[in-house]
C-alpha cells in the first residue's frame, strides 16, 4: 500500500468534514419539511372544521369524529354532492411509464397525501389498449379506495387533462357540480379528522 500523502490526506478530512455539514443540512431540511406538511394538515383541518372566523358561534356537528363546526354549515352526506363516479380496470402494465405515444394506466400512488402525481403509471402493452376503459379528466377528483389506512379515502384533484392516461380499478373519479367543491372536498378529505376516521 502507498502511504497517502499529506495532500490526500488533507482533502479527505476536508470531504468528511462537507459531508457531515451537509448531511447535517439534509436532516434539518427534512425535519423542516415534515413540520411544514403537519402544519399543512393543521391549517386545512382548521379551515375545514372551524372555519374562517375564529370567533363565529359553533355547533354540535352530530358526528363525533368531527366535532363542532360553524353555525352557519350545514351536514350534507357526500353522495349528495357528487355528479359522477367513475373506475377503471385492473390491467398489467409494464415496468415503466408510458411516454407521449403510448396509453398508461395510474398506480395507486399516483394519488397520496393530497397530490397527483402523473408520472406514477405503467405503460399499456398495444394488445391492451382496448380494455381501458376510465380516462383521467380535467376538473375530477381522485380517490383511492385501497384498503390500507396510509392510502384508503386518499384524495388528489386533477388540474389539467392527460390525453393518455386512464384509471385502474383501486382509483375513484369523481365529478362534482363545481370546481370549488371538488377543491374543498378535497382539503375535507386530506383534514385530520377525515384521515383519523378512514
Amino acid at each position: 500500500p502507498v502511504p497517502a500523502s499529506c495532500e490526500q490526506r488533507a482533502i479527505a478530512d476536508y470531504l468528511d468534514e462537507k459531508t457531515a455539514e451537509i448531511d447535517t443540512i439534509v436532516s434539518q431540511t427534512e425535519r423542516s419539511i415534515e413540520l411544514l406538511r403537519e402544519y399543512r394538515k393543521s391549517v386545512i383541518s382548521e379551515a375545514i372544521t372551524k372555519g374562517l372566523d375564529p370567533d363565529a358561534p359553533m355547533k354540535d356537528s352530530g358526528i363525533e369524529w368531527i366535532g363542532e363546526i360553524p353555525d352557519t354549515c350545514r351536514i350534507i352526506p357526500l353522495k349528495h354532492l357528487v355528479d359522477t363516479v367513475e373506475s377503471g380496470k385492473s390491467i398489467d402494465g409494464a415496468h415503466y411509464p408510458a411516454s407521449k405515444d403510448e396509453i398508461g394506466i395510474l398506480t395507486l400512488s399516483a394519488v397520496f397525501q393530497g397530490v397527483f402525481r402523473k408520472s406514477e403509471n405503467k405503460a399499456i402493452l398495444p394488445k391492451d389498449n382496448d380494455k381501458v376503459s376510465c380516462k383521467l379528466r380535467k376538473g375530477s377528483l381522485l380517490i383511492s379506495r385501497c384498503n390500507t389506512s396510509d392510502w384508503v379515502g386518499t384524495a388528489a384533484y386533477v388540474s389539467e387533462d392527460h390525453e393518455n392516461l386512464y384509471l385502474p380499478d383501486k382509483l375513484w373519479q369523481l365529478r362534482f357540480k363545481s370546481d370549488y367543491l371538488t377543491r374543498f372536498i378535497q382539503f375535507s378529505l386530506s383534514s385530520k379528522p377525515s384521515r383519523s376516521y378512514f
